[in-house]
């Protein structure tokens, strides 16, 4: 019964009543149907939200009342794309309480702070402005540590983890939506009483919603939406062939044009953000496809658009190694040449599971564990960058 409710847990429910009203007294039935009734009526008690409104002041002021000192400029590059991500752990930790999780994360992320506070001015160093950047995964590995718990190592948990980051994304878009709808409204009404009041407000108000769209959107995920809507996986699935098609004629045309990565640096930029882009869709088309659902349709467009992405992989690798011994080694080269190698070392174990799966010598889960069991490499890859890369550019 457990499978399959997991496979497709409202239609289990849907035949699961039809059953009960014929069997009241089935005490197998009558035990689902308590875990049903149980999940229906959950509620978070009121010091839960005391806990959340606690958490969100503590992180606002911890990022605001510094600034008063230092330079916003100067400061919000370096701990707010990290504090971001680690509001998330906390949110985590506030629905289930680890200590020795919640030290290691903070033993973690004092260190992540005072390295990157010791890094020098990112307008003149690329190798700190590259070190600041990576803070991104890492913030997003320590949320991932919050969230998996003793379940580090289970690549189901990890598939699980994954597929609720999509939903979370989707959800903060629309609330930052929502948040510069409301902002446009706020500070055009302030302009019309001639209060010059824009950089006040996005420095107070911007910075409270920032820090309150991780809470919000894990809440209404867990109360409103969790294995009930898979956006990340729909929105996936809807332009995995459009940007195929896309990256196709893309290339054709460039071709034609003489316009290449090996010459234009933002030809370079885009590839690498289209590769990045490529992966994130791919995870979640396959992340949420259901072991009894048909394959070939969308096996086969994340084929085309995997093989698509490694030419284009290996077009980006060929140019900034071109470029390397055109102009030398820069922090920026070093990152990218290895960040290309990594994600194409993905992409290919991906695409070879596509492959066996189209010719039924493997299954879904599999394809799901090609996509998780690579993530702590750039963990790593994010660390080693983050701390050696000034080390090695001396601060270049």
């Amino acid at each position: 019964m457990e499978q399959h409710f997991q496979q497709n847990k409202e239609l289990f429910k849907k035949y699961f009543y039809e059953l009960l009203r014929e069997n009241q007294n089935n005490k197998i039935l009558l035990t689902w149907k308590a875990r049903f009734d149980y999940q229906s009526n959950r509620s978070q008690p009121k010091s839960f939200f005391f806990k959340i409104g606690f958490s969100i002041l503590s992180i606002f002021l911890f990022l605001r009342l510094p600034t008063i000192f230092l330079d916003p400029e100067w400061f919000f590059p370096r701990f707010l794309p990290l504090t971001l991500f680690l509001a998330l752990a906390v949110y985590f930790q506030l629905k289930e309480f680890h200590i020795k999780n919640s030290i290691f994360i903070g033993l973690c992320s004092a260190l992540f702070y005072l390295y990157v506070s010791l890094l020098p001015d990112i307008d003149i160093s690329a190798s700190a402005q590259m070190s600041t950047i990576h803070l991104l995964p890492i913030g997003f590995s320590l949320a991932a540590f919050s969230y998996l718990e003793q379940h580090i190592m289970s690549l189901k948990h990890r598939i699980r983890f994954i597929g609720m980051c999509g939903e979370l994304f989707i959800i903060i878009v629309l609330i930052s939506l929502g948040f510069i709808v409301f902002t446009l409204f706020a500070i055009g009404m302030l302009d019309q009483l001639n209060i010059e009041a824009e950089d006040w407000y996005m420095i107070n108000f911007g910075l409270i919603a920032m820090v309150s769209a991780p809470f919000v959107a894990g809440f209404v995920y867990d109360q409103f939406l969790e294995d009930k809507l898979a956006i990340a996986s729909l929105l996936s699935k809807i332009f995995a062939p459009l940007f195929t098609i896309l990256a196709f004629l893309y290339l054709i045309i460039m071709l034609i044009a003489g316009n290449t990565p090996f010459e234009n640096r933002e030809f370079l930029i885009l590839f690498n953000a289209f590769l990045i882009l490529v992966l994130a869709m791919v995870s979640f088309t396959i992340i949420d496809q259901k072991e009894n659902e048909s394959l070939g349709l969308t096996f086969k467009i994340n084929l085309a658009l995997l093989g698509i992405s490694l030419f284009i992989n290996i077009l980006a690798l060929s140019a900034v190694i071109y470029r390397w011994f055109e102009y030398g080694m820069s922090p920026n080269r070093f990152v990218v040449i290895g960040l290309n190698i990594i994600i194409f070392s993905h992409l290919t174990r991906i695409m070879m599971e596509h492959v066996k799966v189209l010719q039924k010598k493997s299954d879904v889960e599999n394809a799901k564990s090609k996509v998780v069991d690579y993530l702590p490499v750039y963990t790593i890859w994010s660390l080693f960058v983050f701390f050696a890369l000034p080390i090695i550019f001396q601060n270049q």
